[in-house]
């Protein structure tokens, strides 16, 4: 993981905590109803991240999801920001799906 990749990396982590959310711990493949967060690997230049819920599953690789809020858009043309606002569905592979809890308090 490159410096810039881990960087970003922490600063999404504590975004997300301040929206009340952590990560699960010892959580199966993500269904339908959990909010997961949506990010790359490191194997991309892309540092995108977003809230999203899984709203159907398509297959074992591939959930429909809606996005919730918008922690990073590095997509260069805000697609990330869009989807956010127009409550609009997309198919996106569950390797990138991270689940999240609300955070205890």
């Amino acid at each position: 993981m490159t410096i810039k990749k881990q960087i970003y990396t922490q600063a999404n982590i504590r975004k997300i905590k301040n929206k009340g959310y952590e990560y699960c711990i010892n959580h199966k493949s993500p269904t339908v109803g959990d909010i997961c967060e949506y990010s790359f690997d490191e194997d991309t230049d892309n540092d995108s991240c977003a809230i999203v819920k899984v709203v159907k599953v398509i297959n074992p690789e591939v959930r429909r999801v809606i996005f919730i809020d918008t922690i990073r858009d590095d997509t260069g043309n805000g697609f990330f920001n869009y989807m956010v606002s127009s409550g609009g569905e997309m198919n996106v592979s569950a390797r990138y799906l991270k689940p999240l809890c609300k955070r205890r308090q």
